[in-house]
């Protein structure tokens, strides 16, 4: 549908302030300027080069410091889907934007180089939106090279180094996690401490330090997340299900489906095929 994804850019003039409530999930990149983004009612700085990854109702009001130059990108439920999908089915080489949608980072700041490449990336997204229904696939990839840049630009940002953490062992982190799901004793406090060369309790403050969620719920999201894609998309049993995953038994599975989801994964399943 040609409204999936919709783009547009203004330029704001030195003193123009500028409010809105997003309606769909956003992007907002600055490509020139500098000011405030108030942002549901928190205030943050932005320069040149700022990127924010933005929710679903969120407020944003622009108070320009100097003429500046903005673009919004809002796509709808199913592109942050169909989004997501790509992520999974990249074999690890696309990292989804967790990190990024910390509420530790509430926006990124790309260097000199990715803000050129970001301008031409939102550029010819604006140049593709002009026929979306036949370029959607073009743009998901536009939109997945954005992402992309996000978290490369989160690890050369400065972080919490006092603790004696190296700033990059997060992205193998993930990657690991990943990588693993179906494997429980690999993604166990113990394991990954001792894979990553750090105490547990330094792994456990630095990961949550980063994500915003402790290792053992990130891991059991992860893990519900891929599990709920194999209920919709395959015909395995339930049983075999949560013995790929590594679920001690039906019954336990079923109770971790039902408190990720809020249903039962037999009547998840049977919605879907209806």
């Amino acid at each position: 549908m040609p409204n999936n994804i919709s783009i547009h850019s203004e330029v704001y003039e030195e003193g123009n302030r500028f409010e809105f409530m997003l309606q769909q999930n956003g992007q907002l990149f600055i490509s020139q300027g500098n000011g405030v983004c108030v942002r549901n009612a928190q205030s943050i700085p932005f320069t040149a080069g700022d990127l924010f990854l933005l929710n679903r109702s969120d407020t944003i009001q622009l108070e320009c410091e100097e003429r500046s130059t903005v673009f919004l990108l809002e796509f709808t439920d199913e592109i942050k889907m169909m989004l997501k999908e790509l992520i999974r089915n990249s074999g690890g080489k696309a990292i989804p934007p967790i990190r990024a949608k910390s509420a530790m980072h509430p926006k990124i700041n790309c260097n000199q180089n990715d803000l050129l490449t970001l301008l031409r990336i939102y550029t010819l997204l604006s140049d593709l939106q002009n026929h979306s229904f036949y370029n959607r696939n073009l743009m998901l990839y536009q939109m997945l090279c954005i992402l992309s840049i996000a978290e490369r630009n989160l690890l050369l940002q400065p972080t919490r180094q006092e603790k004696g953490i190296p700033v990059l062992a997060i992205q193998p982190m993930i990657r690991h996690i990943h990588k693993n799901l179906q494997f429980p004793e690999l993604l166990s406090l113990n394991f990954l401490a001792q894979k990553f060369n750090l105490t547990k309790n330094r792994l456990g403050f630095f990961f949550k330090n980063e994500m915003g969620i402790t290792v053992k719920q990130y891991v059991l999201n992860c893990r519900m997340e891929a599990v709920e894609k194999k209920i919709s998309q395959s015909q395995q049993s339930l049983s075999e299900i949560a013995n790929e995953f590594g679920f001690t038994d039906e019954s336990h599975f079923n109770k971790s489906f039902r408190k990720q989801f809020g249903i039962n994964p037999s009547e998840y399943r049977n919605l879907k095929l209806n």
